[in-house]
């Protein structure tokens, strides 16, 4: 009888443990707060510094609507601010490093009423470079409908700054940047002269990479680029840029091998970062790419010069638009600007496959172009929906490129026209011809009488 008692009861204590231990792992942040070692949904904390300080790897931080950072404008002096640390959180940080909101450790933050009422604001006279630093792998960093505004004149308003072992998945989504020289930025690790050694080895670094780098449903507005990636190494785990908006940017987004002042001993490749249904639209250059990974259902639209500035990686350019842009629809470039020989090499024309795309209405009234290292002169009035060459100076390559390599299958595609790319209606683009420069050659035929349909990313 007595056993029979005592097996309930200790059953409902450890349910109330378990309980305890689950609610232990929420943590609350509230512009009402009060900074304290508890951070409670009672009692929540004023900064998410405060509550970053008192979670457990995994925990998660709800913070509900209101001015977070620097909420007085004093530099990060009073009380409440945000911990801003100009060395970034730890040692062996990127280049302006500094940081107002630095997530050291796996956590989940969540805004409790989204972005549109929930600001982390940088100080501009400060020297912290990110408003939001994440250097440690298995963080969440806003969703969709629970992200953050980033305000204040920051050099990044998120940088994922990810250092060996890489073995969890970082989400950044949800979130607005207004105004920062870079929007969202990946920082990857540079791996040369790394010597990297097999798990639990006391020698050598641990190189695992099995994560995944997400970043989804975010928007940059008026900021000088407005998502970045710079891989450094094709070792990374899949990097998925998907459903994000960059509006008045001066490019919207940019993936390169290598990040700046970072060298590879590899050959540099960013083919495993994926660009799917992103959207840039009133800035300079919608996208600009080398070496990617798939591109497919992007929307470049109305701005003022290249809509997709390519060096061909092999991977797909699949259901894209280039609408209305001040320049050519899509600019290919032969050239590996990421050679770091003295003498650039050739790269092979390889898209798999450039079909299913929309190009309407391109390269009207173009400006100068400026595009660093390119020389371009299709003529007036080219209206090249695809610009192609080596851009060059004669001579300059080690070899004559193969003649197959100079040629882009480009069928089925939409040239804006039901007659196809020579139709003189107003908005249709051109290809070949003055748009194939260097001895290119592009194949257009066949190609779709009727558009395809169009991805919008736009709220």
């Amino acid at each position: 009888m007595t056993n029979s008692l005592k097996s309930p009861a200790i059953l409902l204590i450890g349910l109330l443990g378990i309980g305890a231990s689950a609610i232990a792992g929420v943590l609350h942040v509230a512009a009402y707060g009060s900074d304290s070692p508890t951070c409670g949904p009672r009692s929540p904390c004023r900064s998410i510094s405060q509550a970053m300080q008192n979670a457990a790897s995994g925990d998660t931080i709800y913070v509900g609507p209101g001015l977070y950072g620097d909420v007085n404008a004093d530099n990060f002096t009073g009380p409440g601010d945000e911990h801003a640390d100009p060395a970034g959180g730890g040692d062996n940080q990127p280049p302006n490093a500094g940081c107002v909101v630095c997530i050291t450790k796996p956590l989940h933050i969540y805004s409790t009423q989204g972005a549109a009422t929930t600001v982390i604001a940088n100080d501009p006279r400060s020297p912290y470079g990110s408003t939001v630093l994440i250097s440690s792998p298995g963080v969440d960093f806003g969703a969709a409908g629970e992200g953050f505004t980033l305000v204040g004149s920051s050099q990044a308003g998120v940088m994922i700054a990810l250092f060996f072992p890489v073995l969890q998945d970082v989400s950044v989504a949800g979130n607005t940047d207004n105004g920062d020289t870079q929007g969202f930025v990946y920082f990857g690790q540079p791996i040369r002269n790394l010597p990297c050694a097999p798990p639990g080895s006391p020698l050598g670094a641990d190189c695992r990479v099995t994560g995944r780098i997400l970043i989804d449903n975010n928007q940059a507005i008026g900021t000088g680029t407005g998502f970045s990636i710079g891989v450094n190494n094709g070792g990374h785990p899949a990097i998925i840029v998907k459903d994000n908006v960059a509006l008045g940017a001066g490019t919207g987004f940019v993936v390169q091998p290598v990040g700046p002042g970072a060298e590879t001993l590899f050959n540099p490749s960013a083919t495993n970062v994926q660009l799917v249904a992103n959207v840039a639209m009133g800035g300079g250059v919608g996208f600009s790419a080398s070496d990617p990974g798939q591109i497919t259902y992007n929307m470049a639209v109305k701005n003022s010069q290249i809509g997709f500035e390519l060096n061909p990686g092999g991977a797909a350019f699949y259901a894209n638009s280039a609408i209305g842009n001040g320049g050519p629809g899509v600019l290919i470039y032969l050239n590996d600007i990421n050679d770091f020989g003295p003498i650039p090499e050739f790269t092979p024309n390889t898209f798999a496959p450039f079909t299913g795309n929309n190009f309407i209405g391109n390269d009207r009234n173009r400006p100068a172009l400026t595009v660093p290292n390119f020389s371009i002169s299709p003529g007036p009035g080219a209206h090249c929906g695809v610009l192609m060459g080596i851009f060059l100076p004669p001579g300059f390559l080690r070899a004559p490129p193969p003649p197959q390599a100079l040629r882009l299958a480009a069928s089925d595609n939409y040239w804006g026209s039901a007659d196809g790319p020579a139709s003189a209606e107003p908005d249709a683009d051109a290809v070949g011809g003055a748009c194939n420069q260097d001895g290119t050659t592009t194949i257009a035929t066949p190609f779709s009488k009727t558009s395809f349909p169009v991805h919008s990313g736009l709220p």
